[in-house]
């Protein structure tokens, strides 16, 4: 399951800019790190009890 919210569920593409680079999905409750990178909460915490 994905953190962030289906692409199909827009009826146009969204700016690449609210897309989570771990899920490809759109943002949902995002968390920007220090680095300026953002994320889905659940896809980076996730992301991070793997390390």
């Amino acid at each position: 399951m994905s953190g962030g919210y289906d692409l199909n569920l827009f009826a146009s593409p969204p700016d690449c800019s609210f897309l989570c680079s771990v899920c490809h999905g759109v943002l949902k409750r995002p968390v920007r790190l220090p680095c300026s990178h953002i994320f889905c909460k659940k896809c980076i915490l996730r992301w991070l009890a793997r390390c």
